[in-house]
């Protein structure tokens, strides 16, 4: 009996160690400049005697309790015979799965804050380009994203990312009088345990005519379309909250369409032209702001009277919309 109670407490040490061993490789593999063999060449010697102290303060603390056991005039057959030594402590192996665990943590932790961070910037000309479409994919971080580019460009763009996720790329061309911008980042797609900062500051041409097609996995959009001559607007977010303006120069009618799983969603609407709201598909509350009911829809006091009307559709897992009119 008292055999099978050893067993079982090594078992126990053994089965969280490798637990702190996978954790280690999991982490190294989720993050390539990680080197788990490294940890174990800096950290071995500190393992080892971490290992040596824990089994000479289980034995200390075991004789002692040996010597009151007999002290007290207790037979060891009764210590024993419920197949668990009562005298037997834990202690120690505790306190070196604790050091393995928290040496473990600091790898980690020093491996994020060893993360190295760049900063770029694009400023594209326009290239004759008459009309556009816009497209910005950012897989997680902040986007801000805004009218103001410098004359004779149609993008200046800033950007403030972590360099193992990657510079974000600017790519352009013009056919046709016709210009396609795109802004992606190339993320290797991997489950994060930490946070990183991936900040987007996106200046347009506020007098090229544009679709724009927004795209952010997750993270925060601030969308100040106020200025901007826009045809259309695509705007998906995965998780997170976002804020759009959507006080742009519109020339004729358009639609914008806003989905996915954002936890909130503040919508600014143009008060000089027809607006009607469309939410549909898990949306949770809404905040008219100043729109009334028309149906299943939103409209303003313009909708039906503007020779322009905006066609705003938000669907998906919308946690809560706040539409919002210019003052």
């Amino acid at each position: 009996m008292p055999r099978r109670g050893g067993y079982r407490r090594s078992s126990l040490g053994f089965a969280i160690l490798l637990i702190a061993i996978g954790a280690l490789w999991l982490y190294g593999n989720m993050h390539p400049g990680f080197d788990p063999w490294d940890f174990f060449w800096h950290y071995w010697p500190v393992i080892l005697i971490a290992i040596g102290v824990g089994k000479l303060v289980d034995y200390f603390i075991d004789s002692a309790n040996a010597n009151r056991i007999a002290s007290a005039g207790t037979s060891s057959a009764s210590d024993t015979s419920s197949g668990h030594p009562q005298g037997h402590s834990h202690a120690g192996e505790v306190v070196a799965i604790l050091v393995v665990v928290a040496l473990v943590a600091i790898a980690m932790s020093r491996h994020n804050l060893r993360r190295e961070w760049r900063s770029s910037s694009h400023s594209v000309d326009v290239q004759g380009a008459e009309k556009a479409d816009v497209n910005i994919n950012l897989g997680a971080g902040n986007l801000t994203l805004r009218g103001g580019a410098p004359a004779g460009k149609i993008v200046d763009a800033d950007f403030h990312y972590a360099l193992e996720d990657g510079e974000p790329s600017v790519t352009y061309s013009v056919s046709k009088a016709e210009g396609t911008l795109d802004l992606d980042q190339h993320v290797e797609e991997h489950l994060r345990l930490v946070s990183t900062r991936n900040d987007w500051d996106i200046k347009l041409n506020n007098d090229i005519p544009s679709s724009l097609r927004v795209d952010i996995g997750a993270g925060h959009g601030d969308l100040d379309l106020r200025g901007l001559t826009l045809t259309g607007l695509d705007l998906e977010m995965g998780a997170g909250q976002v804020n759009a303006d959507l006080s742009a120069n519109w020339k004729k009618d358009s639609t914008v369409t806003i989905q996915g799983g954002v936890g909130q969603a503040t919508v600014r609407l143009p008060e000089d032209i027809g607006v009607r709201v469309n939410a549909s598909g898990g949306i949770g509350t809404v905040s008219s702001g100043g729109l009334h009911r028309e149906g299943d829809a939103y409209v303003n006091d313009a909708y039906g009277k503007s020779p322009t009307t905006l066609e705003v559709n938000i669907s998906g897992g919308v946690g809560q919309i706040r539409l919002e009119t210019e003052p």
